[in-house]
């Protein structure tokens, strides 16, 4: 096997791999700070990066991306946080695209059923 072959090999895996540990934030407010995410999703496991998308102008975007340690907080991040409202609007979680958790079904508890979650 040639060294180019394994080194794309990891490099596959190694981003599959981190999208099983990442959380997709939307409907972010522009107040809404890397550092307030990043206290409020360490309550779900130890972080490696928390990123809030930017334009090509620098400006804030309505979303984010929280990268976990461990693959198994997130899912307990999307359980424990959806849903929560940072500055008057509900963050809206989901499994990062590409990942193995977005390749199976799973049916996450209405926010409207349960009581309303504020930070």
């Amino acid at each position: 096997i040639s060294k180019q072959i394994v080194v794309r090999c990891q490099v596959m895996y190694n981003n599959h791999n981190e999208a099983d540990k990442t959380v997709f934030v939307g409907n972010l407010d522009s107040c809404v700070k890397e550092e307030i995410l990043f206290e409020l999703f360490l309550q779900a496991g130890p972080l490696t990066r928390v990123t809030i998308a930017k334009d090509k102008d620098g400006k804030q975007k309505s979303y984010g991306f929280v990268c976990y340690k461990h693959r198994e907080a997130v899912p307990y991040a999307i359980a424990l946080l959806n849903g929560i409202r940072l500055y008057g609007r509900p963050i809206k979680l989901q499994y990062r695209f590409g990942s193995s958790h977005s390749d199976v079904d799973m049916v996450l508890p209405s926010m409207e059923s349960s009581p309303s979650k504020v930070l």
